[in-house]
């Protein structure tokens, strides 16, 4: 199964677990947004994350720079940006779907001073 087909299935089974617009907490760190339709640009302040996004499109501005994020893409924070969004494509058949997971800093430093102790080979191909 490639890439396009397996996003196609997943919207199909996150628009039932959120089958209306809004944000579903799973836990501690995960949350799904839906959005139904277009919306006004936001801005706001992101925290350390990764967004993923199952369907339609969403708009980004992050220091100037444009882009637009779409079924398959994703984005990496690994600090608080001010950035302006907003939900560019979506719709009650295809709605935008995203997949927030939040990065934990301090986990993050502990585990980059736990891989700086590790001694790294010298060859690491694999030719």
């Amino acid at each position: 199964m490639d890439l396009k087909e397996s996003l196609i299935r997943l919207n199909e089974k996150l628009k039932v677990v959120i089958p209306q617009k809004g944000d579903l907490y799973l836990s501690r760190g995960i949350m799904i947004h839906r959005s139904d339709s277009p919306d006004s640009i936001k801005k706001r302040i992101t925290r350390p994350s990764v967004i993923f996004v199952v369907s339609g499109c969403k708009w980004f501005k992050i220091y100037g720079q444009e882009t637009v994020l779409e079924a398959g893409d994703f984005l990496l924070s690994n600090m608080d940006l001010p950035i302006s969004c907003h939900v560019s494509k979506a719709s009650i058949e295809m709605p935008y779907i995203a997949i927030l997971l939040d990065l934990d800093k301090s986990m993050i430093s502990e585990l980059l001073i736990e891989i700086g102790d590790r001694k790294v080979p010298a060859n690491t191909s694999q030719n």
